[in-house]
């Protein structure tokens, strides 16, 4: 997916996101990190450039939930 475009809604780069995290945390539950890269995109609600979004979104989620993956 060709995120560089303008036509891309919030879903598609959550989805995304999703997508690229999934096999990275795979042992959290699908709605869990649906659930993680959701708030992690609403804190970037108001960002008036939003090239890197999906990026900014993975790595803050890939933080959270690694140390909570590790305590496991």
């Amino acid at each position: 997916m060709d995120l560089g475009t303008s036509d891309i809604t919030d879903e598609m780069i959550v989805d995304e996101v999703v997508a690229r995290l999934t096999p990275k945390l795979h042992d959290v539950q699908p709605d869990s990190l649906k659930t993680a890269v959701n708030t992690a995109f609403d804190q970037f609600a108001e960002a008036p450039v939003r090239t890197f979004l999906p990026i900014l979104v993975e790595r803050r989620v890939t933080a959270a939930l690694k140390p909570a993956k590790s305590r496991v």
